[in-house]
């Protein structure tokens, strides 16, 4: 029985996370097709500047500011499901949001051709990772999809992603942020002292420097300064949504010697920021182990070779199944784990993605 029949079928949203080059895109592409296939209404988002989803469907994406194209023509005649893609750039989507959330279109252009929103939107520690969320978020209030796969930034460090709705709130709150709202807000009051100094200072610099650095900063507070309230209430959401236990959190691994050790010290990390993880997708595996004998018939040079070849899965395999069993017993009985073994590269990425969705199984 497949573990995504029997855990994830009734589930609305699942985010997949890991480490770069552990093939969490591909992972999540095959998860999305093959639930796609089995009927459901899919939306697969991903964050990744290398294009691998498109890559992994073997499509081309037209836009990267998370718009999401209809490829339900790749699935099995027979389905009755749809799957749509995104691909989402930080910095466009972030873009198209300004957009949306501005009062008209003037302040919109303002903002989007400020100097300083120009390296905020594509720098700001954490801007990936909220965006990824902030799509999520809309996706679930159209509430136009049976399952949501959300294939994160390829991150080195899981928790940054866990972490994003606090860096923006505390970005967006800071005392910096806060004193050039005041010194906007209060530039033209001839009562605030603080607020006349702050922008005086300000034009001071700026005419020192022969920059126009400081108004660049006091016409980005201007045009950002009543979004700063929807940016925030957004991150609140967004952290609502990743505590909420209608999402499911995989993690996308690999089966090294102390993948343990990292798996047990991200789950409570995880835990210790009020968030979940429901389980991991071990991803190239070394199983299943291989008990037949060699051939009589090949010659006695190229048993040995064979006989090593052999002997070094099955030791792989040991180990990786030792690893897996000291999982298991360290997280409850509804925690899901499972196995994707290697897997030759089909020319049809489609067939190849099924065969992966196949092994996907509960151990």
């Amino acid at each position: 029985m497949s573990f995504l029949s029997s855990k994830i079928c009734n589930v609305q949203t699942l985010i997949c996370v890991g480490e770069g080059g552990a093939g969490k895109t591909t992972v999540a592409a095959s998860i999305a097709l093959n639930q796609a296939n089995a009927g459901k209404r899919v939306a697969c988002i991903t964050i990744d500047p290398a294009k691998r989803l498109a890559d992994a469907l073997g499509v081309d994406l037209d836009k990267n500011d998370g718009s999401l194209k209809d490829i339900s023509d790749l699935l099995c005649e027979y389905s009755k499901g749809s799957l749509e893609i995104g691909m989402l750039d930080a910095k466009s989507a972030f873009d198209k949001m300004v957009v949306e959330k501005s009062a008209n279109t003037k302040s919109a252009q303002k903002l989007l051709n400020n100097t300083l929103y120009k390296y905020v939107s594509s720098s700001l520690q954490g801007m990936q990772e909220y965006m990824a969320l902030e799509k999520l978020s809309t996706l679930i209030n159209e509430n136009n999809y049976d399952l949501i796969v959300l294939d994160t930034p390829p991150i080195d460090n899981c928790l940054n992603f866990f972490k994003a709705p606090a860096k923006i709130k505390t970005a967006l709150n800071g005392p910096l942020v806060k004193m050039m709202q005041k010194a906007y807000l209060s530039k033209n009051s001839r009562f605030n002292f603080v607020g006349k100094w702050s922008f005086s200072l300000f034009n001071t610099l700026s005419a020192i420097t022969g920059a126009q650095l400081f108004v660049e900063i006091i016409d980005f507070v201007d045009a950002l300064s009543h979004l700063f309230k929807s940016f925030i209430e957004e991150a609140s959401h967004m952290d609502l949504i990743l505590r909420s236990n209608d999402i499911k959190v995989i993690i996308i691994s690999s089966l090294e010697r102390n993948a343990s050790r990292e798996i047990f010290s991200l789950e409570n990390s995880v835990k210790a920021l009020g968030y979940h993880v429901d389980g991991i997708v071990f991803n190239r595996c070394t199983y299943p182990g291989i008990e037949s004998e060699i051939p009589k018939e090949l010659c006695e040079n190229m048993s040995d070779e064979i006989g090593e070849i052999i002997s070094e899965w099955n030791l792989k395999y040991k180990i990786e199944n030792e690893i897996i069993e000291s999982i298991k017993e360290h997280f409850s009985s509804g925690f899901i784990i499972g196995m994707v073994p290697f897997l030759n590269l089909l020319d049809n990425k489609i067939e190849f993605l099924k065969k992966i969705g196949a092994n996907l199984k509960e151990i």
